[in-house]
């Protein structure tokens, strides 16, 4: 979560999953797609997984 919400203010830490993301999202947008990012829980409903959160 916290990847995307410095993606969306454009500031902030960058580490290496920000500066990859960011680059391939430039090359895509350039070649005309549109990027819609949204976070989807891996774990949700998974009660193992949620007893593990």
């Amino acid at each position: 979560v916290k990847v995307l919400k410095n993606l969306k203010k454009g500031r902030g830490f960058c580490g290496r999953i920000e500066r990859e993301i960011r680059c391939m999202g430039k090359e895509l947008i350039e070649k005309g797609w549109e990027i819609r990012m949204k976070w989807i829980p891996g774990h949700m409903g998974l009660e193992e997984n949620e007893e593990a959160d």
